[in-house]
């Protein structure tokens, strides 16, 4: 899903698409949403800013950068993943580092804040990925 998604078109888009995978006989709490974020994140809002001007300085004068909808202080940041979260417009985040800093920001700053809102896992109870989802195992249908 792309970022540049508002989140009442990404929840309708979403809603959807939970229908049609009800209507394939499959149960719509196994569909996980996987969002692509570039998120610009500073600790505080005008260092996030700085950020961004750094990254657009880089840019031919023709182009103009835009601005990522997960933009400004970590707080604010982890608002909006919040907020997108508990509207069930996304389950899972795809990082996409725009700024050279941009990881490192975000764990430095906004999985702590999301951590203690207990979004973001600090332990891994089980060892697949799929137990960590929460997913069940499917049948192999190709077994004999």
């Amino acid at each position: 899903m792309d970022e540049s998604m508002e989140l009442e078109t990404a929840k309708g888009f979403i809603q959807k698409l939970k229908e049609k995978v009800k209507e394939a006989g499959r149960s719509p709490t196994n569909l996980l949403i996987a969002r692509t974020i570039h998120p610009i994140v500073g600790r505080t809002e005008s260092d996030a800013i700085r950020k961004f001007d750094e990254l657009e300085s880089l840019m031919p004068r023709y182009y103009r950068l835009p601005k990522s909808q997960f933009f400004g202080s970590a707080e604010q940041v982890a608002e909006m993943i919040e907020e997108w979260y508990n509207l069930g417009a996304m389950d899972l985040m795809l990082f996409r580092q725009e700024h050279p800093e941009g990881l490192h920001d975000f764990i430095e700053y906004v999985v702590p804040i999301l951590q203690e809102k207990g979004i973001f896992r600090k332990e891994y109870e089980s060892i697949t990925l799929r137990e960590n989802l929460g997913l069940p195992y499917l049948d192999n249908r190709y077994s004999i």
